[in-house]
């Protein structure tokens, strides 16, 4: 069984600035690597060229709002590079969804299994020395299992995209 994802393909008209849909493709066809067809490549080219002008748009936006000039903690620095980060890169931000999505996958996973009550190794566990997970119901609760467990891989995946941020100072992300 083959999964099918169609996109629209858009193409750019030479004599103006508009788009159109001049088809689909299906991206997930068995083709070989050397049959790529170009519109596929034209989808790529446009969808990168659309972030740009999103990540453009949303900067000017963004120099429109007043920010607030209370800061006690002072972290509006590190958030606003972090966040342009993420506008700058979003093949980086694409790879994050991915990720999560992968790993929370393994969550539902592992909550099927023990849903059928199939001996099966839990997809996250708290560091050694976390005291907030310390209680048995934790771990004999399904209910607060899942929480635990999306709680710990949700903060993981938080951490490692800061950690990649390498254009944020290191005291920046520390911050973050």
């Amino acid at each position: 069984m083959s999964a099918v994802v169609i996109l629209p393909l858009m193409v750019r008209s030479s004599s103006s600035r508009s788009l159109k849909c001049q088809g689909i493709v299906n991206v997930m066809s068995k083709q070989s690597p050397d049959s790529t067809p170009s519109g596929l490549i034209e989808v790529g080219s446009e969808i990168a060229r659309i972030s740009g002008l999103a990540a453009a748009l949303l900067m000017r936006l963004a120099r429109r709002w007043e920010l607030p000039t209370f800061d006690p903690l002072n972290i509006r620095k590190p958030l606003v590079a972090g966040a342009w980060n993420m506008l700058t890169h979003p093949r980086r931000v694409l790879h994050a969804q991915w990720e999560l999505s992968r790993r929370y996958l393994g969550l539902m996973k592992y909550l099927g299994a023990r849903a059928i009550r199939r001996p099966i190794e839990p997809v996250t566990t708290p560091i050694r020395g976390d005291r907030r997970f310390r209680s048995e119901a934790w771990d004999e609760k399904w209910v607060f299992d899942m929480l635990k467990q999306a709680y710990l891989l949700t903060a993981d995946w938080m951490l490692d995209n800061v950690a990649r941020m390498q254009e944020v100072s290191p005291e920046d992300r520390m911050r973050i």
